[in-house]
């Protein structure tokens, strides 16, 4: 069985059933089998291929047969003169006649070149060279599809990743807007802070439609590379990777040019080159060819029925206005060209393992960046977590911190993907397996399914506390009565009794000892603790509770209101 059959077979046994993911081995293999532009490239190496045995058949004796049949509206005739054989022989014109109006013969012929200049040869020889080109060439094509399937499946794989991030900050982004209208009704926020939340809430809209535009035309890139169908359903299969490199530049470098595809089709073009200046320098040389026939024909009176002839013809070009000189000329300047370009591939190839490699070594310092970065992250989000646990940061803030935190980890790995798909440049450029040098690790992963779980049970648990808690224990005040000068911490401004009830509650336990109250002014209720003798004291207080927003202010003046 061939190469073919076996790589279709093997595409048929490795096609996925479905439902599966595909996995990256499996987009190669079908990538070989399927890909439109590699089938034209093997097709295109085949035709030039078969140049190798059309030149080579010219070197060989060549045998044809050819048949003639004829009629005539007069049987053919001879005339002979009179006196043609002496004098008065014949005595009269005499005419002889063939005695047929039709005629057939069948000819046999075989015509071997002896010499021509080289000419035949040559062309044998370029043509195995200018096969030997194609194959290089598509073997070339070959390589940068598997970097682009490499790449593309890179991608694929942390497209979900890009977009849970992408959810997550308009999840924030919806949060931060909550607050801000209920801080509103506080009176704490005005309406230019509403609408610079609205406009976050625009932007994360955005960011996520094009989180899924560009997965969806990333499968849609890699439906093109492995010849799917367009309405296939295709999912990948697999884990982005942190790589390493342990190779240097020239361990890359040495035997990298030549090991490259495109660097080997160069120099068989440039052998072939030289074989076209041999050929159009055959032309200055004569040709020399034997030919042998054997005619079988009707007889006649003047036709005999078989005839064996041996031939052997020479031709030589002396004059024909500089044509062949013209043709030399071309074939040289053409091979210089070839030379030329060679030369610099070679250059732009070692240019491009060089580039490549440097691009890897800055993708890997990136990704290690990342990873820090990513786990710092965390850390303060784990202590914001905390803080909601004991009530110190409101709801809106941890998620904040959550998409914050999203948002490193996509960092993290487009990084990644981004060092695979430099990974497989540097493979295309040195057009050599970097398995031997490569170190392979998991990428890390915050917990956030636990962290997820842990603020939905900080955040039951103070809900539970607010509702548990249906009264706030005041200080009741005669309306006529006023209290002492000093100083109160304030935690808001509410319409609603009740927010401002569970505002109270839920400071109460960070001052012991203290009192707490809700005061009447301007239509709404303030949740205060107090009273403090001093400014500096009040604002020590504060502090210590872990409280951000709070206004320090007189006590003198409001009434309490009794819940």
């Amino acid at each position: 069985m061939n190469r073919p059959a076996l790589i279709l077979l093997f595409a048929i046994l490795m096609l996925p059933a479905p439902g599966r993911a595909l996995t990256m081995e499996e987009c190669y293999v079908r990538a070989v089998v399927q890909n439109s532009a590699l089938k034209s490239s093997a097709a295109a190496a085949e035709a030039v291929r078969e140049d190798v045995s059309i030149t080579r058949a010219a070197l060989l004796p060549s045998l044809k047969l050819k048949g003639f049949f004829t009629l005539a509206d007069n049987a053919d005739r001879l005339i002979i003169d009179s006196g043609a054989f002496g004098a008065n022989i014949p005595s009269e014109k005499v005419t002889v006649s063939t005695g047929q109006k039709n005629s057939y013969s069948a000819s046999l012929s075989l015509r071997q070149p002896l010499f021509v200049g080289g000419r035949l040869a040559s062309s044998y020889v370029r043509a195995r060279h200018e096969s030997a080109a194609s194959a290089y060439a598509h073997s070339r094509q070959r390589t940068l599809l598997f970097f682009q399937v490499r790449k593309t499946f890179s991608e694929a794989l942390i497209a979900s990743c890009r977009i849970g991030a992408a959810e997550k900050a308009l999840q924030a982004a919806d949060e931060r807007l909550r607050v801000s209208k209920a801080r509103q009704e506080e009176g704490y926020a005005d309406r230019e802070e509403l609408l610079r939340r609205e406009a976050d809430i625009a932007m994360a809209q955005t960011r996520l439609i094009k989180a899924r535009n560009r997965s969806a035309l990333v499968l849609s890139r890699l439906r093109q590379l492995i010849g799917a169908k367009p309405d296939e359903e295709l999912e990948v299969s697999g884990k982005p990777e942190k790589l390493t490199l342990t190779a240097e530049l020239n361990d890359l470098l040495q035997g990298g040019i030549e090991r490259r595809e495109d660097i080997k089709s160069a120099l068989e073009k440039t052998a072939a080159s030289n074989a076209g200046v041999r050929t159009a320098r055959s032309g200055y040389y004569p040709q020399l060819f034997l030919e042998g026939n054997y005619l079988r024909q009707r007889e006649t009176n003047f036709a005999r029925p078989e005839i064996w002839t041996a031939t052997l013809q020479a031709e030589w070009s002396l004059f024909e206005w500089g044509r062949t000189t013209a043709e030399v000329s071309k074939a040289v300047a053409q091979r210089s060209q070839l030379d030329l370009a060679r030369e610099e591939l070679s250059r732009s190839a070692r240019f491009e393992i060089e580039e490549t490699w440097r691009d890897v070594i800055e993708q890997q310092s990136l990704v290690v960046a990342n990873e820090k970065g990513l786990k710092a992250g965390e850390a303060a989000f784990l202590k914001i977590l905390d803080k909601y646990s004991e009530g110190a940061v409101r709801h809106d803030d941890v998620i904040t911190s959550e998409a914050a935190l999203w948002d490193a980890y996509d960092s993290y790995s487009q990084s990644a993907a981004a060092l695979s798909s430099a990974f497989a440049a540097l493979e295309a450029a040195a057009s050599v397996s970097l398995d031997r040098w490569t170190v392979m690790e998991e990428l890390y992963r915050p917990d956030f399914e636990g962290h997820a779980s842990r603020i939905k049970e900080h955040a039951d648990f103070r809900q539970k506390q607010l509702i548990e808690k249906q009264a706030v224990p005041t200080m009741n005040v005669k309306a006529d009565q006023v209290r002492p000068v000093g100083y109160l911490l304030q935690f808001g401004a509410y319409k609603s009794m009740k927010n401002a009830q569970e505002r109270l509650s839920s400071v109460a336990t960070r001052f012991t000892g203290k009192k707490l109250e809700l005061l009447a002014e301007g239509g709404l209720f303030k949740p205060t603790v107090g009273s403090f003798a001093g400014f500096d004291e009040a604002q020590k207080a504060a502090e210590a509770s872990g409280l951000k927003e709070y206004i320090i202010r007189g006590s003198h003046g409001p009434r309490t209101v009794s819940p």
